[in-house]
């Protein structure tokens, strides 16, 4: 993919105008990449969501925003259908040990704070990408020290990393989660579900404020998602509303048309 770069200095309109038409393109684009995953995963996993089995979504923050909003509104609709209570939706930052101590204690006080919300519900853990398997474990772990039973989703699972990674590298989830625990992969030895991870880094796209697709920010050491107020509302609607139309695609194919094809 070619990553257009825009100077930090305030734009001319002309140059405003070109890249609101780039950031649409650029979510249309990934709207359609990521479709097809989301498919497969709304197959897997409709028993489940017939069933009932989960009463909160948790998104691994930042990069499966969409796909986590995506899936709640699946939930929704069949929650709305069989007069059934929404799921509640919360983001977690997960982040990599480097981050340090202040910051893993954040995490381990946002799963606790969870648990007292949540009571006794099911989560569906949502993450866009599966590579070493290390944010899936920490939030494994933190998940059952707090006593909070779950599944997982993934857009995409590869080892990315390493000595000379191949196709067949993918890690081997089943051991990081408790026993019961369900996990589901969208496109297993791909790593297209990376995308969303891949533009919010400030180094591929240097404003990368614009970016924020769900209107939700984590800085400093903080695991809190919290409102961005930097977000640009028209982009983030926009960004929003695909989304939304594409879950709703998906619920209308393999719930009401009764068809997994």
């Amino acid at each position: 993919m070619k990553w257009e770069r825009f100077s930090k200095e305030a734009p001319s309109w002309q140059e405003a105008e070109s890249k609101d038409k780039l950031e649409l393109e650029q979510i249309r684009m990934f709207q359609r990449l990521i479709e097809p995953m989301m498919d497969s995963l709304v197959a897997q996993v409709k028993p489940d969501v017939e069933s009932g089995r989960w009463g909160v979504v948790l998104g691994d923050d930042r990069g499966a925003r969409l796909p986590a909003l995506a899936m709640r509104e699946i939930l929704a609709n069949a929650a709305r259908d069989n007069n059934a209570k929404t799921p509640d939706t919360f983001f977690v930052a997960a982040g990599v040990s480097r981050q340090g101590a202040e910051y893993e204690n954040n995490l381990k006080q946002r799963i606790a704070a969870l648990k007292e919300l949540i009571g006794n519900e099911r989560v569906l853990l949502v993450t866009d990408h599966i590579d070493s398997g290390k944010t899936i474990q920490r939030l494994s772990d933190l998940l059952q020290e707090n006593e909070i039973q779950f599944d997982v989703v993934s857009l995409s699972r590869k080892i990315t990393k390493g000595d000379h990674p191949t196709e067949e590298d993918v890690v081997d989830v089943d051991p990081l989660l408790p026993p019961g625990s369900k996990f589901f992969v969208g496109k297993d030895k791909s790593d297209d579900g990376m995308i969303f991870w891949i533009r919010m880094q400030e180094y591929f796209m240097e404003d990368y404020k614009k970016r924020d697709d769900v209107g939700l920010n984590v800085s400093g050491n903080s695991a809190i998602a919290s409102r961005d107020t930097e977000a640009d509302s028209a982009f983030l609607a926009t960004a929003r509303e695909l989304n939304k139309e594409m879950a709703d695609r998906l619920y209308e194919k393999h719930f009401k048309n009764g068809t997994n094809n």
